[in-house]
Parts: C-alpha cells; sequence; structure tokens
C-alpha cells in the first residue's frame, strides 16, 4: 500500500504495461531498443522548483523562441531519471541515447537481459528502435552553365517576389537533420552555420583536447592509472564477434606523458559476454577486475596479460568491484543487493568471499581506498542515498560502520596517509543533486562539513578527482558537458566553476602527469560533418536549396538564414551500429536546445510501423518527439516519402509537423509522392512543393549543379519559405505559420489526399498578417543605429545594423563632422545577403559595432559623426550618430 502512494505522489507517473516487452524485441539476438520509463522521480510538490531549474541552465536562443512564441517549459523538458538508466546498465544495456521528450533511453540488450530489465517497476515499455529508410533519390546533372539556373522553382512559389522586397530569412535559425554538409560548393561559401555535430561517428577518448583513440562505437567505463614509467587508460568500448556487437576491456599506455599512445589493445575477448564495470589497482602487476554476463573476473597484467581472465563470482547479482591494494595484498570489494563482500588476495588467486556488511536496502558504488595501515569502503543505499563507510586496521578482521550523515550518492576517493578527499553526488535537496565535497583527518572516523561546489541539477554523471600536494581538482559531467572545480589549500576552498566548452563529452577522468593535472573524457561524435567515410551528399544539396548562393546562376531559397546542421543519418553505407530513429529524436532535442526556429528532415522510417494504423502521430517515437518539438515554438518540416502507393514515411504522420508531397514542374503530383491521410484522419501532406524535379548544388563540384528528384527537395523548399515568413513574423508560432501557408495555398478551399492544400505562396503567405520590419528594402543601406544618442561610460558599444541586396564585401568608416578618418572595419569575407543585427560580436549575423574609439584606441569626443557603410558589389550608404561623452 505504501509503494501504490508513493507511486501515485510522483507527477506524470504512467502505470507500466501489463506486457512491457514488445514481441519484436526477441527476434534477434542484440536488440537495439527503447526502454521508456514510468515517471521522472518528481513528486507534484517538487515540478515547479525542478521546471525553475530547467529554465535557469537553458540557452538562451531556446527560451528566447519559447518565449516569443508563447510556448514555455514543460514536464517533458526535464531529463531522465539517471538512477532508472543505471539499472538498466546494470542489467546488461549499454547506453546510446536519452530522451527526455520520450522519457526513454535507446541501448543495446542481450535478448537474454529483457526480462530482467522488464521486471524493474520503472519501466513502463521496451520497444525496437525503427531502422531509416534509406533515401533513394535520382540525381541528373544540369547542362545549362549561365544565368540564372533557380529562376523557374524560385517563381513557381512566389519566392522571387520575396527576394525583390528585402526577405532573405535574416535571423532565423534553420535546423537540418541529414548526412551533413560539404562546403566546397562555390554557392555554399557565405552560409551561415552556427552550430554543427555529427553523431554518427562514434565515441573518441581525448587528453586535454589531444585524440588518445580513434573514432568508434561507445565507451562506458573510463580509468587512469599511472606507474613509474607510464600512464595507462583502461576503457569499456564496442568490439564485434561474429558480426555482433560486444563489449571488452580496453588498453592503452604512453611511455612519454600523454605526447603519443599506444594503439588500443583488448584485455578481454569476451566474445558475447558483455563488459560493464570495471575497477584497476596495483602496479607489478595490475589487476583489472571486471563484471560480464556471467559474474566478477580478474586478470593481472602489466603492458600484457600475465594472467588470463579468472572468474571471481558467477551471476548477474554481484556488482560493482572496487579494489586496493595495500602492501602485497589486494583487497576486492562488491555487491549482491544488499550484502557487501570481500575478498582479499595477490596475482596468485583470491581467498573465499568474505560477507562485511548488509543493509536493510540496496548497497549501491562501494569505493574502496587505503590509509596508514587501515583499509576502508564508501556505499550509498537505495533507496534512501545515506552514504556510509566502513574501515579496518590490517590485518583486517571486524570492519566497524559509520554513517557520514552525508545524503548522497556516487561516493568517490582519494587519500593521503590517514586523511580522505571525498567528493558525491550531494542529494539533499531532492530530487535534484549538487556537487558536494569533504574531508577527513582521521580516516573516516569524523568528516569536516561539507563544500557544495555546483548548483542544483537535475542529472550528474561521472564524477572525478586528483591531488598534486595542496591542489584539488573535482571534475563531473552534465548533460553533455564537463565542469571543474580547483582548490589551492587543500580542499579547504575552491576557486570558480570552469568548464571544458564542449558539448556531448562525458566520462570526465583526471590524472596527474608530471605533476601536472591532466583531464581526460570521451567525446561522442564531433563537429565535422564531412567526413570521407559518410559522404554529406544528401544533405549539402537539401541544405544548399535553402541557403546556397552564387549571384550569377543559384539563389537559395532563404540564403540570410543560420544554419543548424546535425549528421543524423547516412544512407550510403552500412555503419556498424546502425543509423535509427534515436538518432534522428537525439538530434531533434539538440536543435531545439541550440535554438532551432525551424527543423527540416528528410528522413523517413517505415520498419516495425504498420500502415495505416500505426501513422496516427501517436504510435512512433519520430512522430511523438516532433510534436513535442512544435510545442516548443519549433516549425518541424518534413517529407511525406518517396512511395509508389498511398503511404506516408514516419514523421510525416506527426501531428503539428508540415508534411510536405512533390510535385513536378507542371505543379501534377509527382508520381511517387507518398500522402494519406493518416490512421485518425488528417490530411497529409498539407503541402506539396517541387520534388521533380529542383536543381540543387552539386556536392563534390565547385562550379556544377544537378536535377533532385523526391519529396527531400520539396521539403528543403518549404522549410526555406518558413524562414522567409518568419523574418517578417518573429513570433508566429507553428500554428499560425500552418494556418498561413494553408489558407493561402492553391487549393486552400479544395483540399486532397494526394496534394493536401497544395502548392504555397510565399508572398500571400508573408502578407497573410502585416509583416514587421520596414519592407520592402531593396537596396545595401544602413538600418537605424542603436543607442543614438551613444553615451561614452553608459553604453558599451552603439550597433550599426545593416542590409545586403546580394553576396558581397562589406566595409565599414566612421568620420568626424569635419571628414576625419576615426575609425575602418572590413569583414574578411563575403556576406549572404539579408540584415545584419545582432550585437555579439561572435554573431554572424552582427551588425557593425563601434566602441567609441579612434584608431588609437582613444575615446572620441562628444559630437555628430557620419557611417558608411561601403560594399564591393555597388550600393553605399551613409547615416549619422551623436557621440555624448
Amino acid at each position: 500500500m505504501l509503494y501504490l502512494l508513493l507511486l501515485s505522489a510522483l507527477y506524470n507517473y504512467r502505470a507500466p504495461l501489463i506486457n512491457k516487452i514488445d514481441p519484436r524485441c526477441y527476434e534477434n539476438e542484440i536488440v537495439h531498443a527503447w526502454v521508456y520509463f514510468t515517471d521522472k522521480g518528481i513528486t507534484a510538490e517538487e515540478i515547479n522548483r525542478v521546471l525553475e531549474g530547467i529554465k535557469r541552465r537553458m540557452n538562451y536562443s531556446s527560451i528566447n523562441r519559447r518565449i516569443l512564441r508563447k510556448s514555455q517549459v514543460y514536464y517533458e523538458d526535464i531529463p531522465v531519471k539517471e538512477d532508472y538508466i543505471e539499472e538498466v546498465i546494470a542489467r546488461g544495456g549499454i547506453l546510446l541515447y536519452r530522451s527526455k521528450w520520450l522519457n526513454a533511453a535507446s541501448f543495446l540488450l542481450n535478448r537474454a537481459d529483457l526480462e530482467e530489465i522488464a521486471k524493474l517497476d520503472f519501466v513502463y515499455k521496451i520497444t525496437p528502435v525503427a531502422r531509416s529508410k534509406n533515401i533513394r533519390e535520382i540525381e541528373k546533372s544540369v547542362q545549362q552553365d549561365t544565368g540564372l539556373l533557380t529562376d523557374r522553382q524560385l517563381r513557381m512559389f512566389n519566392i522571387d517576389s520575396l527576394h525583390k522586397l528585402g526577405v532573405f530569412g535574416s535571423n532565423v535559425r534553420v535546423g537540418f537533420l541529414d548526412t551533413g554538409l560539404r562546403r566546397k560548393h562555390i554557392a555554399l561559401d557565405s552560409v551561415k552555420v552556427i552550430a554543427e555535430h555529427d553523431f554518427l561517428s562514434g565515441d573518441q577518448i581525448f587528453m586535454e583536447g589531444n585524440p588518445v583513440t580513434y573514432q568508434y562505437g561507445v565507451y562506458t567505463s573510463l580509468l587512469f592509472k599511472s606507474t613509474s614509467n607510464r600512464i595507462e587508460l583502461f576503457a569499456v568500448g564496442d568490439t564485434y564477434y561474429l558480426h555482433q556487437p560486444t563489449r571488452d576491456v580496453l588498453y592503452t599506455y604512453s611511455m612519454d606523458n600523454g605526447a603519443t599512445w599506444r594503439e588500443m589493445k583488448n584485455l578481454t575477448n569476451n566474445f558475447n559476454t558483455w563488459v560493464t564495470e570495471l575497477a584497476v589497482c596495483g602496479d607489478s602487476p595490475t589487476f583489472v577486475f571486471y563484471r560480464d554476463r556471467s559474474g566478477i573476473k580478474f586478470l593481472t597484467m602489466d603492458t600484457s596479460l600475465i594472467t588470463q581472465p579468472q572468474n571471481l563470482t558467477s551471476g548477474l547479482s554481484f556488482r560493482e568491484p572496487s579494489a586496493v591494494e595495500i602492501g602485497d595484498t589486494v583487497y576486492l570489494f562488491y555487491q549482491n543487493k544488499n550484502r557487501l563482500y570481500l575478498r582479499k588476495g595477490t596475482s596468485n588467486g583470491f581467498n573465499p568471499e568474505e560477507l562485511i556488511d548488509s543493509s536493510g536496502s540496496n548497497i549501491k558504488m562501494p569505493r574502496a581506498i587505503g590509509g596508514d595501515f587501515k583499509v576502508g569502503i564508501f556505499y550509498y543505499n537505495y533507496p534512501g542515498d545515506s552514504i556510509f563507510f566502513l574501515r579496518d586496521t590490517i590485518p583486517v578482521s571486524s570492519f566497524s560502520k559509520k554513517f557520514t550523515n552525508l545524503i548522497g550518492k556516487d561516493p568517490s576517493a582519494l587519500s593521503s596517509g590517514d586523511t580522505i578527499f571525498l567528493v558525491y553526488k550531494d542529494a539533499s535537496t531532492p530530487p535534484l543533486l549538487r556537487i558536494g565535497f569533504t574531508k577527513s583527518t582521521d580516516f573516516g572516523q569524523t568528516f569536516k562539513s561539507p563544500l557544495i561546489l555546483s548548483g542544483e541539477l537535475n542529472s550528474i554523471g561521472k564524477v572525478s578527482i586528483a591531488r598534486i600536494q595542496n591542489q584539488i581538482l573535482i571534475a563531473w559531467e552534465n548533460e553533455g558537458c564537463i565542469y571543474f572545480r580547483l582548490s589551492f589549500d587543500n580542499g579547504n576552498n575552491f576557486g570558480n566553476l570552469d568548464s571544458l566548452n564542449k558539448e556531448f563529452v562525458y566520462l570526465p577522468t583526471l590524472g596527474v602527469v608530471a605533476q601536472e593535472f591532466k583531464k581526460f573524457y570521451c567525446e561522442r561524435g564531433d563537429d565535422n560533418t564531412d567526413d570521407t567515410t559518410y559522404h554529406p551528399r544528401h544533405g549539402t544539396e537539401m541544405l544548399g536549396l535553402v541557403g546556397g548562393y552564387s549571384p550569377d546562376n543559384y539563389i537559395g531559397v532563404a540564403p540570410g538564414a543560420q544554419f543548424i546542421v546535425a549528421k543524423t543519418e547516412n544512407p550510403d553505407s552500412v555503419y556498424e551500429f546502425p543509423i535509427e530513429e534515436d538518432t534522428w529524436v537525439c538530434g531533434l532535442e539538440w536543435c531545439e536546445e541550440k535554438g532551432a526556429d525551424i527543423v527540416s528532415s528528410s528522413l523517413g522510417y517505415t520498419n516495425w510501423y504498420h500502415w495505416p494504423e500505426d501513422y496516427d502521430g501517436r504510435t512512433s517515437p519520430a512522430s511523438i518527439a516532433a510534436y513535442e518539438a512544435t510545442k516548443r515554438g519549433v516549425i518541424v518540416v518534413t517529407a511525406a516519402g518517396n512511395v509508389a502507393m498511398p503511404q506516408l514515411v514516419i514523421p510525416g504522420d506527426a501531428q503539428g509537423v508540415i508534411t510536405v508531397g512533390g510535385i513536378d514542374t507542371l505543379f501534377a503530383r509527382w508520381e511517387y509522392s507518398g500522402y494519406g491521410p493518416t490512421y485518425d484522419g488528417r490530411i497529409k501532406p498539407e503541402l506539396v512543393c517541387l520534388g521533380a524535379a529542383p536543381i540543387v548544388v552539386n556536392p563534390d563540384s565547385t562550379n556544377s549543379f544537378l536535377y533532385s528528384f523526391g519529396t527531400s527537395g520539396a521539403t528543403a523548399l518549404v522549410s526555406g519559405i518558413c524562414a522567409l515568413l518568419l523574418e517578417g513574423h518573429p513570433n508566429w508560432n507553428p500554428d499560425s505559420i500552418r494556418e498561413a501557408l494553408i489558407k493561402t495555398a492553391s487549393k486552400a478551399d479544395s483540399p486532397t489526399d494526394s496534394i493536401g492544400y497544395g502548392w504555397p505562396d510565399a508572398v500571400k503567405a508573408f502578407y497573410y498578417t502585416s509583416p514587421i520590419g520596414g519592407y520592402p528594402l531593396k537596396k545595401n543601406c544602413l538600418l537605424t543605429p542603436f543607442p543614438n544618442p551613444f553615451i561614452i561610460g553608459v553604453h558599451k558599444n552603439i550597433c550599426l545594423p545593416f542590409f545586403l541586396n546580394t553576396k558581397t564585401y562589406v566595409e565599414f568608416y566612421i568620420f568626424s563632422i569635419s571628414g576625419k578618418l576615426i575609425k575602418k572595419e572590413e569583414r574578411t569575407a563575403q556576406l549572404a545577403p539579408g540584415k545584419y543585427t545582432d550585437t555579439d560580436p561572435a554573431s554572424l549575423n552582427a551588425g557593425f559595432l563601434w566602441d567609441g574609439k579612434d584608431m588609437d584606441g582613444n575615446f572620441v569626443g562628444s559630437g555628430i559623426y557620419y557611417c558608411l557603410l561601403h560594399t564591393l558589389s555597388g550600393g553605399d550608404d551613409i547615416t549619422k550618430v551623436v557621440v555624448i561623452k
């Protein structure tokens, strides 16, 4: 009864399905699956405080878009509860991606582990991750090499008329979920990419920003160790056996303090037994303990194996090995639910296990340390999150147990003599966590009052600690970012918060090399979406349709827009780790976090989904995620699919998105354009656009072009039109955009299943209500400066925004009223057409910013100053500003 009452108090709790496991999960020995959770571990009383914390940490662009479009921060924005993910990992799951919107995470699971995972009370259901339907689109070379090649595709939808008014999609962020971007073509040299990430390139271990390993697979553990003549890294990572993924202990070392590293070596060759946990101790030899599907094992090694892996326990119930070597003896601790065990041993073998503690609740994360002729072990209990410490003198006979008065998780400690330095995840303000630090000078008999080193966080990943004399460095991971705090006085005080300033990084691991702190970490993917292995062909063609610009022959729909590029798919070859629906969902959530106003996607999923009953907008994870994006003010534009029958592809059935089919140049439906309606009776596609065949850039050329056949091109064209509309109506939300496009489309009064409401008219949609922004803008010009007057000492800069009607180089000049040159600035690259109004100098859309100083760095006097915009394409403008000193 108490358990049921606790469940009823959880906010937005959904009761588990009676049959949690989708039968299709059993079809293969290794399944790529979504594990959905019942809740996020938050009560109704806690929800508002948690949401306020989420809002404080959100990207400015994301929160600003939500405010502008009258959206909000939702329960679904809260991250997945880490405790739930850890329990799935403990039962053999390999974590791939988290989705806060779905309250789920994707894992590689062994078929034999499904039942144990399904027994977890907080697991709602387990379903396969759908694989993408490859983009099969025809391309033909364009023979014409003179004139404006895009003239027809712009005029068909009145896009050219908006360009003549000065509308180019300025200050609108368009996200692309596709195959990446190659910038080789001349029409792409002024594309404004503000964020880029390759979700497919695998994990890579770094030391201080320098790669230690190649990109490959997924790492789940990382440990640092040093000896007298080398530094070493141990990891749990992906390997293959008979074309099936498996997990092994991997090892590398450096003899020159990290300048060069040996190639990663597989220590375990586990075939299909999947390593999940890892511990290392000792010098000569090194002991490596790990847990796989058959239990806890150990091996000994130098730079190569000395003894082969040997069993210490059997079965998955023995978990979380932690070991310390004191003298010639290794003390190995591990837990089995609510029991804590010790085994003592040497390289010759280990004594039988001893039960040293039991608890009324589960024992979690035992961590062993050594002192002066003493050995100790931390752990926390769950539920309860109370941290305990057990200690004994050597030779050990009976451990004494002490509650540390700390409420927290995942203790991690190091020692110097009898002084213990302890970092942990403070859980005293549930459901949020903080980083806590304390120390003991009497080997755990007493602990000082803890210091809190972070704000309240929804989740914390790995925590690491290292020490050099009186310096202590602590690192932790939070939602794909790594943070640090450094103390110079042995942990009495800590400096300001620092960070790695990177995304998609995890497993922070601190080491000491030549008396310097070294930061090791793992990075998932990278910010280069143009690689030689997986060609970004399709993504380049689609982004070029929107953002491409070469004045003489090629003009995209919205060349003034800014772009967020997520490489989430690869139709060109078979990737070792399948490109599937979870990657798309992760990319979509990332685009939203980066402040995308629009997300364009041509990806389609058909595997696992049955037409038409599963196409209701509420069944597939991708469709649910697409709808969640629209709730946050993101316009999602997706393809109807290239099929030869009445059918859509996922997420074309999603609610709130704009699904786009294809037509030819005579405005007739393209014969392979998918269509609905959806299972619940909604018209899909809503719109059609040119699918047979818009002209796209040739990604492998600098100046040639292709015809592209498919609904992908139609989708990109509509995405570009949406960017034009948002420039004039920045507060329009997805419903407003849909209404303006649908009500002004060619078949607004007589929609059909096959072409929806027809093809869009960009001008009519733009003027569906009156735009803001002072249109038309027909020539290169300066816009209204601000603040004006500019008061030195009060204002940091004066911004001189400007507009360009074509791609060009620009120069700025400031003159005194007497004609003396005060300041000059040149933009080193050609700028795309559109408005440049941002006050952030790092922005790709920055206006000209003047700090009131002359070329010698001195503030100018009060007076009137003339500002000149000079463009190399022709067309200058001048305005004046007032400076008050």
